[in-house]
């Protein structure tokens, strides 16, 4: 087992060492307002560089600060290359960027707007009220995520195709309560069910409590729980399931994510191992409000890497 979580493990303890460097960095850069001034980046994603995001008529879009402008022309100063002159004719919307920051790099980076969720079980991170998401998880499971309030984030959905087949009805549901306690530390808890097809509509399901420290670019959670089950003895699911998961961003459109689950279950005259531990790693590909995860699980049953892909879009975001 000991080679078999090296692999997430990995993950895991990067993501958590880049959690305090990124603090540190923001405190020795003084006031927002002088860093702008010298070089307009700031790794702060507390303090932003206030700038403004400008449409074109075209189709294209940049990311400034606009410093002057009058009927015909609108200046704009540029993270990296300087000021540039633009025609206001040429101009469809100019608007405030708060969420956007400026790396040093000078690439102007969004939020991570997937900062509540790793692969199956959500972070302690919440959506905020209205703020809204869809995702198809292996092609076939469907799922609609929404922000109620900024404190309870609710989950549904399902595989659609079976309900138009007899005992396919199937259904996922899951809820979310949780708060934060600073900027780098979130703590929440919730459940998840499942109502699997055929008959007698078994549900099973899953209460947990989650903690997760850091920021969205950068986090580690812990989640801890007990399974439950409806029509089924509860026998069957074992005691206790507990989740390590971490997120890292590593540019300003990829990110790496483990979700690792350890899940107990009772021993049997035919097997005294009462442990099933599975594994998972994926690379996050995402812009402002799409995302795609591909990448593999270990399971003790299989004998190969089980393929895991998912894609997520953003509404309100």
């Amino acid at each position: 087992m000991t080679r078999a979580i090296r692999w997430p493990a990995l993950a895991i303890i990067i993501s958590a060492i880049a959690v305090g460097p990124a603090r540190a960095a923001a405190d020795e850069q003084g006031p927002a307002s002088l860093r702008a001034e010298a070089g307009f980046t700031d790794p702060s994603p507390a303090r932003p560089v206030p700038i403004s995001r400008i449409e074109l008529k075209d189709g294209q879009t940049l990311h400034g600060r606009v410093v002057e402008q009058d009927e015909k022309n609108v200046t704009i100063e540029m993270p990296v290359g300087g000021r540039i002159v633009i025609e206001r004719a040429l101009i469809k919307e100019i608007k405030p960027e708060a969420k956007a920051r400026v790396m040093p790099s000078g690439q102007v980076w969004m939020p991570n707007a997937n900062r509540d969720r790793y692969l199956l079980i959500p972070s302690a991170m919440m959506l905020k009220q209205g703020e809204f998401y869809f995702s198809q998880t292996q092609l076939f499971l469907s799922t609609m995520t929404v922000g109620l309030i900024d404190h309870l984030t609710l989950v549904a959905g399902g595989v659609l195709p079976l309900w138009f087949v007899h005992d396919g009805f199937n259904f996922v549901a899951g809820l979310k309560a949780g708060f934060s306690v600073g900027e780098y530390l979130h703590l929440a808890g919730g459940a998840q069910t499942l109502v699997i097809p055929g008959e007698g509509g078994t549900t099973v399901g899953f209460f947990y409590g989650t903690t997760t420290v850091g920021t969205g670019d950068a986090n580690v959670s812990v989640a801890a729980g007990a399974p439950f089950a409806i029509y089924r003895r509860d026998s069957e699911l074992g005691k206790v399931i507990v989740i390590a998961s971490g997120n890292l961003r590593l540019t300003r459109g990829l990110a790496l994510v483990t979700e690792n689950w350890i899940i107990t279950r009772p021993a049997t005259y035919y097997s005294s191992n009462n442990l099933d531990v599975v594994l998972s790693l994926a690379a996050r590909a995402f812009g402002e409000q799409w995302a795609v995860d591909v990448g593999a699980l270990r399971i003790p049953s299989a004998d190969f890497p089980v393929p895991w892909v998912n894609f997520t879009y953003h509404w309100n975001w």
